[in-house]
């Protein structure tokens, strides 16, 4: 014979903290924002409080696989629980916590399969009581029917749903970690220019910063071994102008290789003076006899010390595992060195300040298309996937449903155009339907996955108009002066580069994605009894062949 929830917990509300308690610092709170539903509580974002509070709130800090609902407002009804991951939080009121009693053998993974499942979801909601505000009491969280099942099988059952849930969660910290590399890359090519300032750091290495008053005389040693002698206020700059082939005849047609001497001196007239008297052959001839003897002053690295060290950026691998990997394995070394080509060995002004030379900052439509999507009727959609219809249609805020037709046929980025979310940017992953709440964008650059972390990385809240019903129009989008630099061969490498990661995230939503409807389907069969663990193990099997469950 069943029972009410009531009988084996209690539902205890959260502390009623005052806005004025809570900071940036301390211990993290979970409001009704945070329970989401759909796995553990959502800490993307939170409000903390103070240590000073810590004695008057010990019963209300959440514990490893506490059961959280909501219980006002939009979330009302949705069920979370605490992570082993996660820290210690701090439950603000309204949101309520099961407590299981002391004769309770139930554990608290059946609970929150119990209270997240569709009935258990449609038993809050359907007696949650206030038309502006929807709320649910404790005592009508407590009324929820428990099955007649027995502990030791409940448990059983749930410990089988959690391997399912731990897995996708898995999947979704692994997508995580393949994301942030993604954006690192993008951060250091892009944004930081990490491999061009590690070529023009090699590049200027022993060159000394120029300073008012200060003048150079110097010697550089060309690919021919000639002597260059020429003099200088900026020794970094001329240094550049020889090497991009700016400097000289001489040294345009004779790859200068280093700065095999240079002198200071404390007026332009001095420099000359000690030009002339390098030039004479006598000069020449002393010269060449102090680089012999290594008793020169030597400054600036050569282009192949330049490629060197933008490989060491790229891969983050010194120079000792730079030569271990051209031994053992050449074909990697050869890319990596082809990867370090494509960067320059300077910078340039622009409007935005120093960026990488050659490379441009791009107006919105350099890079992208992007087209509005199109209005589609709900009578021309369903709320789940099936086999008639089981393409997504998606909206402003995500997934509105889904129908027989595409719009597009590979993935997309998609920009929110209307209403709250204007400039949220997201993807689709296979054949879609984009509504007129977003732009569809395809890269005339590089990849769909390179215009992603472009997008993510960069606002676009300037772009932004309406104050009743916000809106992006195509052409605010179009003239927009976009914040990166880019170069088209830098985005294909970044591409190509980045393509296993993106190829991997897929595989693992769509691992994901089956478990989910895996776990949905078997979880009330198991949770009444009608599918025994083993059963349900079988059925797993057949259906998710490459899920570790």
């Amino acid at each position: 014979m069943s029972a009410e929830l009531g009988h084996f917990a209690k539902v205890q509300g959260g502390f009623a903290f005052k806005s004025k308690d809570f900071g940036s610092e301390g211990i993290p709170v979970i409001k009704i924002a945070n329970v989401t539903g759909g796995g553990f509580v959502d800490l993307s974002s939170y409000e903390c409080i103070q240590p000073d509070f810590y004695p008057k709130i010990g019963q209300f800090l959440t514990e490893r696989d506490d059961v959280l609902i909501a219980m006002t407002g939009a979330n009302v009804g949705k069920v979370v629980r605490i992570s082993h991951e996660q820290p210690q939080c701090a439950i603000n009121q309204r949101v309520g916590r099961l407590q299981l009693k002391a004769h309770c053998d139930y554990s608290k993974d059946f609970f929150y399969y119990l209270t997240s499942s569709p009935t258990g979801y449609k038993h809050f909601v359907g007696a949650a009581y206030g038309s502006a505000q929807p709320n649910i009491s404790a005592a009508l969280i407590e009324k929820l029917q428990i099955p007649n099942i027995s502990p030791a099988i409940a448990n059983q059952a749930s410990s089988f749903l959690r391997q399912i849930d731990d897995k996708i969660h898995l999947n979704h910290q692994i997508n995580q970690t393949l994301e942030q590399m993604a954006q690192a890359i993008f951060k250091s090519w892009f944004v930081d220019f990490e491999p061009v300032k590690a070529k023009i750091a090699a590049l200027e290495a022993g060159l000394p910063a120029p300073r008012e008053g200060i003048f150079y005389t110097y010697a550089l040693e060309c690919g021919d071994g000639s002597l260059y002698i020429g003099q200088t206020d900026n020794l970094r700059r001329r240094w550049h102008e020889h090497r991009m082939g700016k400097g000289a005849q001489w040294t345009k047609a004779r790859l200068p290789l280093r700065i095999a001497h240079f002198e200071e001196c404390d007026s332009r007239e001095c420099a000359v003076a000690k030009e002339k008297e390098w030039k004479t052959t006598a000069g020449r001839r002393n010269l060449k006899k102090l680089i012999a003897n290594g008793a020169t002053r030597q400054a600036g690295g050569s282009e192949e010390d330049a490629l060197l060290a933008a490989m060491q950026a790229i891969s983050g691998n010194g120079e000792a595992e730079l030569t271990r990997l051209q031994a053992e394995q050449p074909e990697q070394y050869a890319e990596l060195r082809a990867t370090a080509e494509l960067f320059p060995s300077a910078m340039q002004d622009s409007e935005f300040g120093e960026i990488p030379e050659g490379w441009e900052i791009p107006n919105f439509e350099d890079i992208v298309s992007a087209k509005q999507g199109k209005y589609l009727a709900k009578d021309k959609m369903c709320p789940l996937s099936s086999t008639e219809s089981n393409v997504p249609v998606w909206g402003g805020n995500g997934i509105l449903g889904y129908t027989a037709k595409y719009s597009y046929s590979s993935p997309v980025v998609l920009m929110t155009c209307r209403g709250s979310n204007c400039g949220l940017i997201r993807h689709t992953e296979s054949e879609s339907w984009v509504s007129n709440n977003a732009f569809a964008c395809t890269p005339k650059i590089g990849s769909v996955w390179f215009l992603l972390t472009y997008f993510n990385a960069s606002s676009f809240e300037d772009c932004i108009s309406g104050s009743a019903q916000p809106q992006i129009t195509y052409s605010a989008l179009r003239s927009k002066r976009l914040a990166f630099p880019v170069k088209e061969n830098a985005c294909d490498r970044y591409s190509e580069l980045t393509l296993v990661l993106f190829d991997q995230i897929l595989q693992l939503r769509e691992e994901s994605s089956t478990l989910e409807i895996l776990r949905d389907t078997l979880l009330p069969k198991l949770l009444t009894g009608e599918l025994s663990v083993s059963e349900a193990k079988v059925l797993a099997v057949g259906g998710q062949e490459h899920a570790n469950v």
